[in-house]
């Protein structure tokens, strides 16, 4: 249509309580010269009983979305107006480009042409509901998009806390008839949050009554209330949803004993994999449809299932990533309580191999577990900083994970020893920010996580020897999953010790380890063949070693 166009629908039968859009306007305001090519501003206004909820402006080169549900098009700018507050424009900060939100815009969240029409069409769809054209005409103007808050955020790199708490700065309190020492936790203040975001954090788990703190700021926010005044929450680029992570599914499996009857890896790892699935595809506070219920029970029908796909486990078993990517969870986070030194004693009374009782070496061998399950399945991955993480393992965390392409860089709060905290959490947060500013990504994530040059292949259902030391996150028992008929002198099908498999593939690692070679850790079942590397060896179940050269025995 001709710039200035316009079109006036009513919403047929609208829901009953929320959002209930009445009518909505459509426009072409406006086509600019956008280097060389033209692009047209599409502008959509949707109104309650004649008062405006939220309106949206996308600076497009065609609209061809509205003839074609889910085809999306390339959106240059993408300002919101929502019904009270600053008009926002969201950026992604490393494109340059306009940053959408992730509820299905294309797909759900913009009308749709009935039966292939083109704009403007006299019949559609929009959030479930039937549009029917009132009128059009000409003469429609471009809502103030330059005079909107520019927003710059990164997705690529996720920082942020467990609570909306912070310790009171007074340490931890003396123990009381036999109780573990903690720390006395206070709200977080706005100040604080202030304080929060100058150093770098932006990724914000907020209560409804915190949510103004964040809401208009450069930084990522999640709530679990507070939704019956936000008509256009799935148009906010920075709403993040409901469920920041799902919690431990092998930690929890290993603690509860759930394992303990498996007689092979293969059937301990069938299990993480199909019971990570089962929470990630409900409705509970670590499923993916955890929001579309909070958003019904707030009254709440935008006409279609408002799935939240994009979270990570957060997850204490360093080994387990790969078993629970395969389940089909888009991230990963290791809870990181890395003790260098107490980990190099323990493979070498547990192994028999010298590890070298380095930081970098520690974050390495575990870091081989991420990047090398991230890069099978195409995944995100991170690193969280736990209280009793080494204090100099915690300084280079964050740095190493970021070369290495890690997304997700968080802190936790609370829970005693595991506390980090307040102003350590500032302080390793902006350590990170320097080392970003020196440091600029040259690469996309994903390339650097697949930045290894060698492959350290364990069978399928393995875990690595992280799993089972008596370290934080680790059984404490000698058997991998827990298992009586998987203790380390246990027999593989191959003839083997499990402790024999396991001390191969640890001596592999410090081989690469010396030679300078970045390596990952990944899990083949029979036959199956890594792609991707320059060199795979490949542990067999027979405490042999495969390479491309063939046998090679120790």
């Amino acid at each position: 249509p001709a710039a200035g166009s316009w079109a006036r629908y009513e919403v047929v039968d609208p829901p009953a309580e929320r959002p209930r859009v009445t009518e909505l306007r459509l426009s072409v305001p406006r086509v600019e010269d956008v280097d060389g090519e033209p692009q047209a501003w599409f502008q959509l206004e949707a109104f309650s009983a004649g008062e405006r909820l939220y309106a949206l402006a996308l600076r497009v080169p065609s609209l061809d979305f509205l003839s074609s549900p889910g085809e999306g098009v390339p959106v240059s700018r993408y300002v919101l107006f929502p019904p009270d507050g600053s008009a926002l424009e969201f950026v992604d900060r490393n494109t340059g480009a306009a940053l959408l939100p992730r509820f299905g815009l294309f797909e759900h969240a913009l009308p749709h042409a009935a039966g292939g029409e083109r704009v403007f069409f006299r019949e559609g769809t929009y959030l479930g509901r039937t549009l029917r054209l009132e009128e059009s005409g000409t003469g429609a103007s471009l809502l103030p998009v330059d005079e909107a808050r520019r927003l710059e955020l990164d997705p690529d790199v996720l920082i942020g806390t467990s609570r909306h708490s912070r310790d009171d700065g007074t340490g931890q309190k003396r123990r009381l008839r036999g109780a573990r020492a903690d720390y006395r936790y206070v709200d977080l203040t706005e100040s604080d949050y202030a304080r929060m975001m100058e150093a770098g954090l932006n990724v914000f788990r907020v209560p409804s009554h915190h949510l103004s703190h964040v809401i208009e700021e450069p930084v990522f926010f999640l709530v679990l209330d507070g939704f019956q005044n936000r008509p256009e929450i799935l148009y906010r680029s920075n709403f993040l949803g409901a469920v920041m992570y799902m919690d431990e599914p092998a930690a929890r499996l290993l603690n509860q004993r759930e394992l303990a009857d498996a007689t092979t890896p293969g059937e301990a790892a069938a299990t993480i994999t199909r019971v990570t699935r089962d929470r990630y595809e409900g409705s509970d506070r670590y499923g993916r449809r955890h929001l579309d219920r909070l958003l019904r029970d707030a009254g709440y029908d935008f006409g279609c299932e408002v799935l939240q796909g994009d979270y990570p486990v957060w997850e204490a078993v360093a080994s387990s990533a790969w078993y629970e990517f395969e389940a089909g969870i888009p991230g990963w986070c290791y809870e990181g309580r890395f003790q260098p030194t107490k980990f190099a004693e323990l493979i070498r009374e547990h192994l028999g191999v010298e590890f070298p009782a380095d930081p970098e070496a520690c974050l390495a061998f575990h870091f081989a577990f991420f990047t090398g399950a991230a890069r099978h399945f195409d995944r995100r991955w991170g690193i969280s900083v736990y209280g009793q993480m080494d204090a100099q393992a915690a300084d280079l965390a964050f740095p190493r994970a970021y070369d290495a392409g890690a997304t997700y860089f968080w802190l936790w709060t609370s829970d005693r020893s595991h506390h980090v905290p307040f102003e350590r959490q500032l302080e390793l947060v902006r350590e990170l920010r320097d080392y970003r500013e020196r440091h600029p990504r040259h690469a996309g994530a994903r390339d650097l996580t697949n930045g290894a040059e060698v492959a350290i292949a364990l069978p399928w259902g393995y875990l690595g020897p992280e799993a089972w030391l008596p370290v934080p996150g680790g059984s404490q028992d000698g058997r991998l999953w827990g298992s009586d008929d998987l203790a380390l002198d246990a027999k593989t099908a191959g003839g083997a010790t499990y402790r024999k498999v396991l001390q191969q593939a640890v001596r592999e690692a410090v081989r690469r380890w010396e030679e300078n070679v970045r390596f990952d850790f990944i899990f083949l079942r029979p036959g199956e063949k890594a792609t991707g590397y320059e060199r795979v060896y490949r542990v067999l179940e027979t405490a042999e070693i495969v390479e491309e050269s063939g046998l090679r025995r120790f």
